[in-house]
C-alpha cells in the first residue's frame, strides 16, 4: 500500500516538548526512547506549569450562570458563574546508575554501560504510568495525584457519574480490574512539569566517582554514575473527559460467553463527555483477554487494527514510523501493564 504523510495532532507530546527545550543534548533521545518502550506516554500531552510546584488552575466552574428571559424595554439582573482555584502538583522521580568500572571494562566497555542505563529508563516510565493511575498524595503528599483516588466511587464525589462498577457493591475480594477511557488535551487531562525546568527524563553523566561500599570498614571503590531525574505530574482540569469502569472476572455476566463486558465497555463511550481523536482505551491484559473472548463468542465485530502515525488514524494505510495500533469504537486501545488487580469500588 501507499505510505502516507500527515501532519501531527496540535498537542505537544513529551519528545516534542523536549526538543524544543534541548535542541542539542540528550534529553529529546531519551523522550524518544521512552515512548518507544512506553507508549502509553505517546498519548499524554505535555505542558509547562504556571507554579514551580506545579500547576494552578483557576477556571474550573462549579455553578453556571443563569440568564433570563425579557421584554423590549425591561432589563434583567446580571449573574455570574462561580469557579474553584486548585493547585495539581509535580512530583521528582529519581534514579541512579553505579556500575563497577571492572564490569564495564569486563563487558566491552561503555556501550554496556549504556545498555545497563537503558534498563533504568525502561523502569521508570513503567513507574510513571503506575502513579498515573494509583497514586494519592493523600497517602504520599511528595508525589503527584493520579485517576484512581479522583474516581474512588460511583456516588459521593463529583466525578462518580464516571465511575462504572458492576453488581460487586460490598465485595471485600482483590480481583477486581479497571478499565480507563481518558482523554488527553489541553483543557482537559495532560502532563504538566513545573515551571521553569524542562520536559522529559534528564540523565547526568556523572562519571566516575568513588563509592563507599563498607561504611564501617571505609572499604570503597570506583564506580560508573548516572543520574536520573524527572519532574512530572498530571492535571485533571475536567474530570468529565475520564470514565473508570471497574469490573469483576468472577460477576457471570461477565463470563466468557457472555457479553457483559462489552456492553459495559460501550457504556463507557456514552458516559464521557466527548471523544475526540485523543481520546484513549487503557486496560490489562486480563481484562482484554476476556473482551476478546466475548467478542468470539458473540461474533461483534468490533476490534480492528489500524495505523496510528503522529496521534493520526490513518486506516489501513501503511505510514513510515506508524504504529499498528488496537481500535475500538473508532478510539486507540492500549494494554496498560500498570493496571492490576483491585479490591473493590462501590
Amino acid at each position: 500500500m501507499a505510505q502516507t504523510e500527515v501532519d501531527a495532532l496540535p498537542y505537544p507530546t513529551l519528545a516534542e516538548v523536549a526538543h524544543r527545550a534541548d535542541p542539542d543534548g540528550n534529553t529529546p533521545y531519551i523522550a524518544n526512547v521512552l515512548e518507544k518502550k512506553n507508549p502509553f506516554l505517546q498519548d499524554i500531552p505535555w505542558f509547562e506549569g504556571n507554579r514551580t510546584t506545579g500547576h494552578e488552575i483557576t477556571h474550573t466552574a462549579t455553578a453556571l450562570p443563569t440568564p433570563s428571559f425579557r421584554t423590549i424595554n425591561d432589563g434583567i439582573v446580571p449573574t455570574k458563574g462561580k469557579t474553584q482555584k486548585y493547585l495539581e502538583t509535580c512530583a521528582l522521580i529519581e534514579d541512579h546508575s553505579m556500575i563497577d568500572e571492572a564490569l564495564v571494562k569486563l563487558n566491552g566497555g561503555l556501550a554496556w554501560r549504556e545498555s545497563e542505563d537503558m534498563i533504568k529508563l525502561q523502569a521508570i516510565p513503567q513507574y510513571f504510568a503506575t502513579e498515573v493511575f494509583y497514586e494519592s498524595v493523600s497517602t504520599n503528599p511528595e508525589r503527584f495525584h493520579g485517576l484512581a483516588p479522583r474516581y474512588p466511587a460511583s456516588s459521593g464525589f463529583i466525578s462518580s457519574d464516571y465511575v462504572l462498577v458492576g453488581d460487586h457493591a460490598g465485595d471485600g475480594s482483590v480481583n477486581f480490574r479497571s478499565i480507563w477511557l481518558l482523554t488527553w488535551e489541553e483543557r482537559k487531562l495532560y502532563g504538566i512539569y513545573p515551571k521553569g525546568t524542562k520536559a522529559g527524563l534528564e540523565r547526568h553523566d556523572k562519571g566516575k566517582e568513588r563509592v563507599v561500599s563498607n561504611s564501617s570498614t571505609g572499604a570503597s571503590l570506583y564506580m560508573w554514575v548516572t543520574q536520573f531525574l524527572w519532574w512530572c505530574g498530571i492535571a485533571v482540569e475536567d474530570y468529565r473527559y475520564a470514565v473508570r469502569l471497574q469490573w469483576d472476572p468472577d460477576d457471570p455476566e461477565m463470563a466468557g460467553n457472555e457479553k457483559g463486558l462489552i456492553l459495559a465497555v460501550l457504556d463507557m463511550f456514552d458516559v464521557i463527555w466527548e471523544v475526540t481523536p485523543n481520546t484513549r482505551l487503557y486496560m490489562d491484559r486480563v481484562s482484554l483477554r476476556r473482551l476478546n473472548t466475548q467478542l468470539a463468542n458473540n461474533t461483534a465485530n468490533l476490534l480492528e487494527w489500524m495505523t496510528l502515525y503522529k496521534g493520526i488514524l490513518m486506516g489501513d494505510a501503511m505510514v513510515q514510523g506508524g504504529e499498528r495500533v488496537r481500535v475500538i469504537n473508532g478510539t486507540v486501545m492500549r494494554i496498560a501493564d500498570a493496571l492490576v488487580a483491585e479490591t473493590a469500588i462501590s
